[in-house]
């Protein structure tokens, strides 16, 4: 779209997709390059979490959704569009994707993203090089993430210099804890306990004043 008139131009694919969320997205030599995690199986994403579908589903039975996270490329000049699964959740699910807000519209390298395995019992923050093909998590059994928010440090260019701020559900306390992760290694640097349960996946914000 044009900021300056209004006008715009409308790329497609050849398939179903339905994004909830948006990762980064930069235009290099022409070509846009956009992270979505989106869901790949044509229905209604949102159906998985009512609350009616938990309740008539007392067993957590899978309710496959072609979870993915996709990287599209779409080419300006020729209008060719194409694309890649970074990660896919297979019957469950991959959402909240994160990344350094420094680098919003430029080239970047970094995803931070949620594996929500819940019928596994198991969920985890996994980080994604882009440049490098490479996945590394934080993840601890018995433990929930949240939504995580990436807090940049102001004093380096790098691009994974920061932390993850997440709140994660901790079957053993029966409450919360609050994390601060390691950007670049992804090891937590401070574990704090809460003195309250908050729902899991809750959505949050990062204010620096």
């Amino acid at each position: 779209m044009s900021i300056a008139d209004g006008t715009f131009k409308t790329f497609e694919a050849d398939h179903y997709g339905f994004p909830l969320h948006t990762g980064n997205m930069y235009i290099e030599d022409d070509i846009v390059t956009v992270d979505f995690e989106m869901t790949t199986i044509a229905k209604d994403p949102f159906k998985v979490f009512a609350r009616k579908e938990y309740i008539n589903n007392p067993d957590r039975v899978n309710q496959a959704n072609g979870s993915v996270y996709r990287r599209y490329n779409i080419n300006l000049k020729t209008e060719e569009v194409t694309y890649s699964d970074t990660l896919s959740g297979g019957e469950e699910g991959v959402g909240f994707p994160k990344f350094n807000p420094t680098f919003a519209g430029k080239k970047s390298c970094f995803s931070y993203i949620n594996e929500l395995f819940f019928t596994a019992q198991k969920t985890s923050i996994v980080k994604i090089d882009h440049c490098k093909g490479t996945e590394t998590r934080w993840i601890e059994p018995g433990v929930w993430v949240s939504e995580p928010y990436f807090v940049d440090d102001p004093t380096s260019e790098k691009e994974d210099a920061g932390f993850i701020m997440v709140s994660v559900f901790d079957d053993k306390l029966g409450k919360n804890r609050f994390l601060m992760i390691d950007a670049e290694t992804m090891l937590a640097t401070s574990d704090t306990e809460l003195p309250m349960r908050i729902p899991m996946s809750l959505h949050q914000q990062w204010f620096p004043s």
